[in-house]
């Protein structure tokens, strides 16, 4: 069970005050009881920043995509619901039936669906307009923590505990055992490489894994030192970069052909991190924000 600091309020950059889009026709009820004005207004230098209550009570909120409408998405755990603001600065929460409480992962795919990973033995795929449907994973092996991302071969790619997984818009999942096992994979981070390959964190392997799409073949990379890995990025130098879950804040990168290094930073956590989300700046370099309020 991870824990986290409670966030009630989303926030987006806007390039301006132009013309905004609005909700499509076809969106559900909102769960909270309907839309909500933005209630702070921030404009600063090169921006509107606008700050937008979400509507339950005690919301705890995850990741954030551009969804297929343009509006941008994002989890809500504590409601087991999908969220979208819109461009137009308005905010709507959808129920999704069968979403597990701890929805932590969130992709775009190929076919403009949502995918959401809640550490449960179903892959949760949802339509712009709401609709939602749980894929079973063949093995019974279960989702974990951290994230799920769009592979070089138009399929959504997902860590589990034992498997690294992938879906494709057809629904049909294929899973690939880790070559190290037991190997209880809880914080696994996934990314696509510049190689064409898809890499991903094996956080109790203490490794770095990197498995071909086309033919399933996996190559492990342990770490020089103990860190934990989760969330990883591909940076704007073509290397793969990971953030540690210990005390002493640490991120590593490495390349295509495996070359690693770890680069600790100053200072150190109250305690081990219990998720991250990483992503690639505008600037190109890799971010990591962590459930403990660190950046």
């Amino acid at each position: 069970m991870r824990r986290f600091c409670v966030s009630l309020v989303v926030v987006v950059a806007l390039g301006g005050c132009g013309s905004h889009s609005v909700l499509p026709a076809n969106s559900l009820a909102p769960a909270g009881g309907g839309s909500i004005i933005p209630q702070v207004v921030q404009k600063g230098g090169g921006g509107q920043w606008v700050i937008v209550p979400v509507a339950t009570f005690a919301a705890l909120l995850g990741p954030i995509v551009t969804g297929p409408n343009g509006a941008m998405w994002f989890l809500d755990e504590n409601a087991a619901s999908l969220a979208q603001v819109s461009m137009g600065e308005r905010f709507h929460e959808f129920r999704v039936n069968g979403l597990n409480g701890n929805a932590v992962a969130l992709t775009v795919g190929t076919d403009g669906k949502c995918y959401i990973n809640d550490e449960t033995t179903s892959i949760t795929r949802v339509t712009a307009g709401g609709v939602a449907e749980q894929i079973p994973i063949p093995s019974g092996d279960g989702t974990q923590i951290d994230s799920n991302g769009l592979g070089p071969d138009g399929n959504v790619w997902f860590p589990e505990y034992n498997h690294i997984g992938k879906v494709t818009p057809a629904g049909v999942i294929t899973e690939f055992a880790y070559p190290t096992q037991p190997n209880v994979n809880l914080y696994g981070g996934v990314t696509a490489g510049p190689d064409g390959n898809v890499w991903f964190t094996e956080s109790s392997n203490n490794a770095i894994g990197r498995i071909n799409p086309s033919t399933g073949k996996i190559k492990e990379f342990l770490l020089p030192q103990f860190c934990i890995p989760a969330a990883i990025v591909t940076a704007k130098d073509h290397d793969m970069w990971f953030a540690c879950l210990i005390t002493t804040p640490t991120v590593g990168r490495i390349t295509t052909a495996g070359a690693i290094k770890m680069f600790p930073g100053g200072g150190s956590f109250s305690s081990n991190e219990t998720e991250q989300f990483g992503a690639v700046g505008p600037d190109g370099n890799p971010w990591f924000a962590s459930a403990n309020n660190n950046l």
